[in-house]
């Protein structure tokens, strides 16, 4: 047993590591009292001194919230939960559950495609799962690849109900957002109240990922995959594989409606047409679907699905376009605006769910865009560096050497060289290691701020300054980042001299955020 591993956590006995992310470790543990083998989840005591006072109290809630609301489901496809406490010695909370055999969704898909028929089959599994969690009250809200695990009998079983939301609960707040950007659904993207039909999108865009290898929204950036997600139809499936018969572009469509009144209404309907289209017969349940009204637009759909203090902001600025203000006139002003506004808000304060679109209407829904635009470009202005320097620049007159100059001549006459090492995310937190050769010189968790807030959504940004002095010579720097259940790890390579400092900046950014190291 490695030196650092413990012994016991509550009454469990450990025996190995499993997986290590940003909150903490889940552990191979057995239970004397039972005599089992279970996976014990965990929560790091660095990941719980990160979390600031006044949020400690409702991230131990949502930690246990999970336990209870797995533990409150009996379904061959969802993750057993055995117990849930803290240690008494550490106070490490952690949550026992079933341990599993096989890999999760996100690794099979790596070794290769899945053969459509299976992933029909896999989907129908899923579904039938999904429909026992919200008969039960229990919506998931993070139905993604890494969170399905593919048993050795090939059988799934959906995991890791960290933030399942129980209706009962006040645990989430009015517009906060939680999830996977890429399997969200619209309204949960909006950060309105959602229902088990937001699942169902969210196992819709698993089915697209696993027929086609294509993410149906994928983008760049968060903002424009989230304008892609309320406003974009992906390609029907069977245009990407043409090995999928129609009927199954019909079950994906449904599935990626817009609109929840528009999805199934209940995993069970998912289950029953997946089978028949596996079994060679018409989807039963598509005549009902295919005959109901279209239903709205996307920007119909967006200002559904918001809050109306967003659909108020999001009418307000987005129906002031520039060419129809008047000399004078600010953003909101125009007559035009405030009547589309008025008599939108009207509509909806009738009961209509879909109020009557006009040319404005569809000037409205490309202010939209325009919106999103600015709101992007403003999102991604980096931070105030944390730490600024002044010096004087090359060539500049300036009494005596700069300062820079000053440290490069100390660092030399002792022998040192210095790395001055930064790093930046947008994620929320991100556990962040820096070895130089084989030892860890840097072990923090980093917490990233909220810069911007858009129809629900939250950008944010981190930055870490550190400077590390080095012997004169060849070193390997390693870098590891881990947040959620990813992990990315980079190594970079340079020769000091003594006097040198040198900076190297580590990003993780990009859709698939990606861990890149650069020398500047």
């Amino acid at each position: 047993m490695p030196p650092d591993l413990p012994k016991t956590i509550g009454r469990y006995q450990i025996e190995g590591e499993l997986g290590r992310g940003m909150m903490g470790v889940v552990y191979s543990a057995r239970d004397p009292a039972l005599g089992r083998r279970i996976a014990l989840k965990t929560v790091s005591d660095s990941f719980a001194r990160s979390i600031p006072d006044e949020e400690k109290e409702l991230f131990d809630q949502r930690f246990l919230a999970e336990a209870r609301a797995a533990a409150t489901l009996s379904h061959p496809g969802i993750i057993g939960v055995h117990d849930v406490g803290r240690d008494p010695e550490t106070g490490i909370l952690f949550i026992a559950l079933e341990y599993l055999q096989g890999e999760t969704l996100g690794q099979r898909l790596a070794r290769g495609p899945v053969e459509w028929r299976e992933a029909m089959r896999l989907t129908l599994r899923m579904a039938e799962a999904l429909n026992h969690a919200h008969a039960h009250g229990v919506i998931h809200r993070d139905i993604k690849p890494a969170n399905i695990m593919i048993l050795e009998s090939g059988e799934p079983k959906i995991m890791d109900f960290g933030i399942a939301k129980i209706p009962e609960s006040q645990l989430t707040s009015a517009g906060q957002v939680f999830g996977t950007p890429l399997f969200m659904s619209p309204e949960q993207a909006n950060g309105a109240p959602l229902d088990g039909r937001s699942d169902l999108f969210s196992l819709g865009a698993v089915l697209y990922h696993l027929l086609t290898r294509r993410h149906g929204f994928d983008a760049g950036s968060l903002p424009a995959i989230i304008m892609r997600l309320l406003h974009h139809e992906p390609d029907p499936p069977s245009s990407l594989n043409a090995a999928l018969p129609e009927a199954v572009d019909y079950i994906v469509a449904r599935l990626l409606a817009k609109s929840p009144d528009r999805r199934y209404p209940d995993g069970r309907t998912v289950a029953e047409d997946i089978a028949d289209v596996l079994d060679g017969r018409v989807p039963r349940h598509r005549p009902a679907w295919e005959s109901q009204p279209r239903g709205a637009t996307a920007i119909e759909g967006l200002l559904d699905t918001a809050p109306p203090p967003v659909a108020d902001r999001l009418l307000t600025t987005a129906g002031a376009d520039a060419r129809n203000r008047q000399p004078g006139e600010t953003i909101g002003q125009s007559s035009r605006t405030l009547t589309l506004v008025r008599s939108l808000r009207a509509s909806v304060a009738r009961g209509s769910r879909r109020p009557v679109l006009s040319a404005a209407t569809l000037a409205l829904a490309l202010a939209v865009g325009a919106v999103y635009v600015i709101w992007v470009r403003s999102a991604e202005e980096p931070p105030p560096t944390a730490i600024s320097v002044t010096t004087a620049t090359p060539g500049s007159t300036s009494d005596g050497p700069s300062l820079i100059e000053r440290m490069s001549e100390a660092l030399a006459r002792s022998g040192t060289a210095r790395i001055s090492f930064g790093f930046e995310h947008s994620m929320k937190a991100v556990s962040l290691q820096v070895w130089v050769d084989e030892d860890l010189v840097v072990d923090r968790l980093t917490y990233g701020r909220v810069v911007r807030k858009f129809l629900g959504m939250e950008s944010r940004k981190a930055s870490l300054q550190e400077v590390l002095d080095v012997k004169p010579g060849p070193h390997e720097i390693k870098v590891r980042v881990a947040w959620d259940d990813n992990v990315k790890t980079e190594k970079v390579s340079r020769v000091f001299k003594a006097g040198d400092t040198r900076r190297l900046e580590a990003d993780l950014g990009g859709l698939r955020k990606n861990l890149s190291l650069e020398w500047k």
